[in-house]
């Protein structure tokens, strides 16, 4: 019979998928200890983003589509995979920035349910950046593309691991307080240290401007947290993987 700590471990991965994805997970009762290796598997969703793009790379290239079709369908794939949740953060945090206001407004303006103009022209503009930078590329270094999926996801489970929070509530300090931060932080270490390695292994230059860019960008979503917002939040971890799968994306498309 399966004890309590056997079956910790198995409910995380269910929690993750279940909170951070639309794949199709059993049923079962959650309780806070269930969260404690959440961001070990979180990443794992990047996973399962890179199969479906992997394959419809191959796919809609066997059969013949366009460019416009081809970027299209690529540029959705993740949402459709993950039900837009980290489009969510996104659009608040350019809300948020938008707005000029001091620490508390933004983090204020970021509860808001409702979305502001400075969401619909900033998530117009995401969305329209990568649909041209995916009909530009048209697949080009696949492998790296499908490699930032999980990258994105491994910086930012330790981006709410390590940074200090901008308040107390929200999904982001529940699933820290939960989590156990030193076994959650070296896995997401060990993976990132991992998946470098292996894009080097397999291309040299690619997987150093990937890792640049990667590496840009977790710095600039540290300072981006602190200078403007005091700390990190769910929205703001949703924003910084939207913007890494993006640089990650305009890198892998364009390196030689």
């Amino acid at each position: 019979m399966r004890n309590r700590g056997e079956d910790m471990p198995i409910k995380s991965l269910i929690a993750a998928f279940a909170m951070y994805s639309r794949v199709p997970m059993p049923k079962v009762e959650l309780n806070e200890d269930d969260m404690r290796y959440i961001f070990c598997f979180f990443p794992f969703i990047g996973v399962v983003i890179a199969a479906a793009v992997y394959f419809l790379d191959k796919v809609l290239k066997i059969i013949g589509v366009g460019n416009v079709l081809y970027g299209a369908v690529m540029t959705l794939i993740p949402v459709i995979v993950t039900g837009g949740i980290h489009c969510d953060g996104l659009l608040d945090t350019f809300d948020a920035l938008g707005s000029y206001g001091d620490k508390e407004k933004r983090l204020e303006i970021m509860k808001d349910p409702n979305c502001g103009a400075f969401a619909v022209m900033g998530g117009i503009g995401y969305f329209a950046l990568s649909m041209g930078l995916w009909c530009e590329g048209m697949g080009n270094n696949i492998f790296l593309v499908c490699m930032g999926y999980f990258i994105s996801r491994s910086l930012s489970g330790l981006s709410v691991l390590s940074f200090p929070l901008a308040k107390d509530t929200g999904l982001a300090a529940t699933f820290r307080k939960g989590a156990s931060r030193k076994i959650s932080v070296t896995v997401c270490i060990i993976g990132i240290i991992a998946e470098f390695g292996l894009m080097m292994y397999f291309d040299m230059a690619g997987g150093m401007a990937v890792m640049i860019v990667s590496l840009i960008c977790f710095a600039v979503h540290y300072v981006n947290c602190m200078k403007n917002f005091g700390g990190i939040s769910g929205d703001l971890s949703g924003a910084f993987l939207q913007v890494c799968e993006l640089a990650v994306l305009m890198a892998a498309e364009f390196v030689k």
